[in-house]
C-alpha cells in the first residue's frame, strides 16, 4: 500500500477526535464514524475530567509528561481560537490534600524528586495549605498542581467535532460500525443500519466497542466500570481548584462532579445507589468541615475505561492487517494521553515516525 490519502476513524471520543485532528492537519481526507451508542458509554463522555500530571498515590510524573502537556495545550489553544472562547476548560489547578502521613510522604517526595517543570507542581506545608485553601483537609499538607485543569468533556468533544467539520472539512456521522473486512484494495465497513462503505484505511478508536468490531484480535485490554455523581455546589465561589486525593471532586463553572469508582467486575453500566453513597462519603475526607447531610446528588453517570497491564495506551497497525490501525487503552488518562497519542498515531500512519515501543500495541497482543 502506498501513502495513505484518506482514512475513516471509528469512534468520536477523545482518542478518535484527537487523531482525526492530527490526520487532517497532515493532509488526509478524514471521516469520523461517531459510535453514538447508548449501550456502551465510554470514558470520553465523563461529565467533568481532570488533567492531573501528578496522579495516583505516589504522584509520579506520567509517561512523556512534557510532550503530553504541550500537545494538550496546543489543542486547547487552537480550539479556543476557533470557538472564540475556552468555556470548555477551567485552568484553576488541582489540589491534592494529603489524607494521612503516607500520602504526605509520597506527595512531598514527588515535589522534590520528580523533576517537574517550573510552575507545575509544589508542596504545601500544613499551615500554608490551610491559609490558601481553608476548606480542604490540611493536617498533613498537600500537593498543589498548578498545571492541572478541569474539562467539560462533552463540550470539549462537541467543540472538536465542530472544528473538524468547519475548519478541516472532516465528515462526522453518527453511525455504529459492526464489522470490518479488509481486502487488497480497502476496508469494507458495515454499519448497524445495514449500509456499507469501502474505506482506504481505518483507525479503530471506539473504546469498549472495539472488541465487537474486531473480534478475532485479542488485545490485553481490561474494561473497568467507573461511576461518578454530580452534586449541588457546597463550596464558596472563592474555592476554584478541583481536588484529588483518594477519588476526586472536580469543579467547573457551577458544577461539581465526584468520582470515581473502579469496578473491575460488573453486570451492567447502570449507576447504582451503593456506588453513589460510596462516592458521596469521599467528600468529607477532603473537606472535613462538610457533613454528608449538606450534600445532594443531582445526577449519576457510569462508563467504561479500557486499561492495560502497564497503564499505557495501545497504538499501531492491528496484527495481520495492512489498513486497520488501533488507538485505545487510555484508562483514566484520556485527557492527558489523547492529544499526544493523536500526534503519534498520525505520524505513524503517514510514515513519518515509528511508534514508541512502550505504546506499540504488539506488546499487549495475545498470541
Amino acid at each position: 500500500m502506498g501513502k495513505v490519502q484518506s482514512i475513516l476513524i471509528i469512534g468520536g471520543g477523545l482518542a478518535g477526535s484527537c487523531a482525526a485532528l492530527q490526520l487532517a492537519k497532515r493532509g488526509l481526507q478524514t471521516e469520523v464514524a461517531h459510535q453514538n451508542s447508548i449501550a456502551v458509554q465510554t470514558a470520553s463522555m465523563v461529565p467533568l475530567a481532570l488533567y492531573n500530571p501528578a496522579a495516583a498515590l505516589r504522584a509520579k510524573k506520567g509517561w512523556r509528561a512534557e510532550e503530553c502537556h504541550k500537545a494538550l495545550h496546543g489543542m486547547i489553544d487552537e480550539l479556543t481560537e476557533f470557538l472564540g472562547h475556552d468555556s470548555f476548560v477551567s485552568k484553576t489547578g488541582v489540589l491534592r490534600p494529603s489524607l494521612d502521613e503516607e500520602m504526605a510522604l509520597h506527595f512531598k517526595k514527588s515535589a522534590e524528586t520528580e523533576g517537574w517543570p517550573e510552575g507545575w507542581v509544589s508542596w504545601l506545608e500544613p499551615g500554608e495549605l490551610k491559609e490558601r485553601f481553608p476548606e480542604s483537609e490540611h493536617r498533613w499538607g498537600g500537593l498543589w498542581v498548578q498545571a492541572g485543569m478541569t474539562f467539560d468533556t462533552p463540550a470539549l468533544i462537541k467543540g472538536l467535532h465542530q472544528m473538524l467539520t468547519e475548519k478541516y472539512a472532516c465528515r462526522i456521522s453518527e453511525r455504529k460500525v459492526v464489522n470490518l473486512d479488509e481486502s487488497k484494495t480497502g476496508v469494507e465497513v458495515r454499519f448497524e443500519d445495514g449500509s456499507a462503505i469501502t474505506a482506504e484505511s481505518v483507525l479503530l478508536a471506539a473504546g469498549a466497542s472495539s472488541k465487537e468490531i474486531i473480534k478475532p484480535v485479542a488485545f490485553n485490554l481490561h474494561p473497568v466500570k467507573g461511576q461518578t455523581i454530580e452534586i449541588k455546589r457546597f463550596l464558596p465561589e472563592t474555592f476554584s481548584p478541583s481536588v484529588s486525593s483518594r477519588g476526586y471532586v472536580s469543579l467547573h463553572s457551577h458544577r461539581v462532579v465526584v468520582g470515581s469508582t473502579y469496578e473491575h467486575h460488573f453486570k451492567d453500566l447502570n449507576p447504582t445507589a451503593q456506588s453513589a453513597e460510596f462516592l458521596l462519603k469521599k467528600v468529607p475526607k477532603s473537606f472535613p468541615g462538610v457533613r454528608l447531610q449538606q450534600l445532594s446528588i443531582t445526577k449519576s453517570w457510569a462508563g467504561i475505561r479500557l486499561t492495560t497491564p502497564d497503564r499505557l495506551p495501545l497504538l499501531g497497525l492491528i496484527p495481520g492487517k495492512k489498513r486497520i490501525y488501533f488507538s485505545s487503552g487510555f484508562g483514566s488518562k484520556g485527557i492527558m494521553f489523547a492529544p499526544y497519542c493523536g500526534i503519534c498515531i498520525a505520524d505513524h500512519i503517514c510514515n513519518v515516525n515509528d511508534l514508541f515501543p512502550e505504546t506499540d500495541l504488539h506488546r499487549q497482543v495475545y498470541h
